[in-house]
């Protein structure tokens, strides 16, 4: 009210508010501007997914989270094999864009979180600082878009020196590399979490974890 300064409007995390729109459009550009709003609000802050399909990719922010809608139940798709899917109305996924050729969604180690452990050297030689991350990714479809990606290396999610994340009711479809791609995690959980192929599949390569400790 002073007319001094920079007025941030009450902001739900609805993705849609910086412009993002469900279909083909490619809302990369959009979601890092939700992702570096998120990142003002000191503490942690959820990005909201409505159902839809949302394609664009995620350099994702310690303490930024990602909820959708629903993610449903593996057996709500089993009827719909061998040919393509198609998502139930009601359920919120996000699909990497056709040529990214990168992952979907990384969490970025940008210096911004609370180091837990400097220069930690793991069992496998590598040495990494690790940083309380505490994102959650939760009630969502991550769709890798495979048939429409060259690399192998098209992670769903990946992660390296991360505390404290946390995947739940989460699918994992189509992806061309690994569903989840994590060295040096500690103190991390995934429950009800479920993966599924296209037709004709990708080359997935489920999951990896280098090192971790204390996960669930």
């Amino acid at each position: 009210a002073t007319g001094v300064g920079r007025w941030l409007h009450e902001w739900n995390g609805d993705v849609r508010a910086f412009g993002a729109v469900e279909g083909t459009n490619d809302n990369s550009v959009v979601f890092a501007q939700a992702c570096a709003e998120a990142k003002l609000r000191n503490g942690g802050f959820t990005i909201y997914i409505p159902p839809g399909s949302w394609r664009g990719v995620w350099d994702l922010p310690y303490r930024v989270n990602i909820q959708g809608a629903n993610a449903g139940r593996f057996s709500e798709f089993s009827a719909l094999f061998p040919t393509n899917i198609t998502f139930a109305a009601g359920l919120s996924q996000l699909v990497l864009p056709a040529g990214a050729n990168r992952p979907l969604i990384v969490i970025t180690n940008d210096g911004s979180g609370y180091v837990r452990q400097t220069n930690k050297v793991w069992a496998d030689g590598s040495v990494y600082t690790s940083v309380y991350a505490a994102n959650a990714i939760s009630d969502i479809i991550l769709n890798g878009n495979g048939g429409n990606q060259t690399s192998n290396n098209c992670d769903l999610v990946r992660a390296t020196g991360v505390w404290g994340l946390t995947l739940e009711n989460v699918g994992f479809f189509n992806n061309r590399g690994y569903a989840v791609r994590g060295n040096a995690w500690n103190a991390c959980r995934m429950s009800k979490i479920f993966g599924f192929a296209a037709s004709p599949p990708t080359p997935s390569k489920g999951f990896y974890f280098g090192t971790a400790a204390d996960c669930q």
